[in-house]
């Protein structure tokens, strides 16, 4: 995605059982606070802010006994935002509004834990590129008008959106930010679910 122009955050690839902490992973945190994930779980699901190497000895624990892969990168403090592909159609832009530090597995399902608010607030240039940037992404990693996406950003400390994921089967819950960015284009949830499937016969 970043030689297609998409902004990333630096990142390490680790599998805790097979190595101690790589110096790369340590300078990390030092620079901290990370953000650290499993590379290949849905839903968030133990995703964790580490603000020191024994916070990310605790966190890593259950990785090293099931050996999981995992993906550090820097934390972004700033705004979250997310952006819907189906089809070629780029769908309105989703603010994320957290109480949580990471938009993790509880902060998903568990209800009031998070504000979507769509159209988000901000600036129709902002909203332009972030939707801009989804679509490039969507396309960068082979996904066509026969496929749909979402694509998570979060701002740094200077506001600049940097994508941190793309959901390749992104969730389609009553609590999911696809629908309610299908919403937000004017289409009723049957209308999504029909447009996903006729996506099968393109």
């Amino acid at each position: 995605m970043g030689a297609a122009g998409v902004p990333v955050v630096e990142r390490v690839l680790w599998r805790p059982r097979a190595c101690e902490v790589p110096p790369d992973v340590e300078r990390l945190v030092a620079d901290g606070p990370v953000v650290v994930k499993p590379v290949a779980d849905g839903s968030s699901v133990a995703v964790h802010r580490v603000d020191s190497l024994s916070q990310l000895a605790k966190v890593t624990a259950g990785a090293r006994s099931r050996d999981v892969e995992l993906l550090v990168e820097p934390f972004l403090p700033g705004r979250e935002f997310t952006v819907g592909v189906v089809g070629g159609h780029v769908l309105p832009v989703v603010e994320i509004e957290l109480t949580t530090a990471v938009f993790d597995y509880t902060a998903k399902y568990q209800p009031g834990a998070v504000g979507e608010v769509c159209p988000a607030r901000v600036p129709a240039d902002f909203a332009s590129r972030l939707q801009e940037l989804s679509l490039r992404a969507h396309q960068a990693l082979g996904f066509g008008e026969d496929a749909y996406s979402r694509t998570d950003f979060r701002c740094d400390t200077g506001g600049e959106p940097m994508c941190i994921e793309v959901n390749a089967l992104p969730g389609l819950t009553a609590t999911s930010p696809l629908p309610l960015a299908a919403t937000g284009a004017g289409w009723t949830y049957p209308d999504l679910i029909q447009r996903i499937m006729d996506l099968s016969t393109c």
